[in-house]
């Protein structure tokens, strides 16, 4: 098997969404890691989805500081058309540019079988996972176009297709 070996990033700005732990996370340290300034997305949210603090996303970037990289923490919902604007304009202020989005983001929602799906938890997992991937993409690429240069990764889990927390994702 080949092995690819990761080039330096350094001078690169890179947005990673969904970043308070697990893959997020990974992904935004991995980056810094190579020399990529990080936007660490996480608007703090429950498995259902809802509003919390970005305080863990400020424990990723203060990782990134003590490794001596440099992000800043970002809490934007991008399930919002006007909060994904908000937070490309936010790191295009801070950085000028944009090369590498991460589109990371979701929540597990609430656990359901497939004879009781629960609609408004779908609903609010599609808006995070899907839908605002889809709006990220879209307000990122004129950058990227503009500058012939840009790095798109999309990750997604099975409660995109209605499991949830703890549903039957086999």
């Amino acid at each position: 098997m080949s092995q690819t070996k990761l080039t330096s990033l350094q001078d690169r700005v890179a947005i990673v969404t969904g970043t308070g732990g697990g893959l997020g996370r990974e992904y935004a340290l991995l980056l810094a890691s190579y020399g990529a300034k990080v936007v660490v997305n996480d608007y703090g949210g429950s498995l259902s989805g809802q509003r919390g603090t970005i305080s863990r996303a400020q424990t990723v970037i203060d990782e990134i500081k003590a490794k001596g990289g440099e992000a800043i923490a970002d809490g934007h919902d991008i399930s919002v058309q006007s909060e994904v604007q908000e937070l490309v304009q936010d790191t295009l202020a801070a950085y000028g540019t944009i090369h590498i989005l991460v589109n990371n983001a979701g929540t597990a929602g609430e656990a359901s079988s497939h004879d009781n799906v629960n609609v408004q938890s779908f609903r609010r997992t599609w808006e995070i996972a899907a839908l605002g991937t889809v709006m990220l993409i879209g307000a990122v690429y004129p950058t990227m176009e503009k500058q012939g240069y840009g790095r798109i990764v999309n990750t997604s889990s099975d409660s995109l297709i209605g499991m949830g927390a703890g549903g039957d994702g086999g």
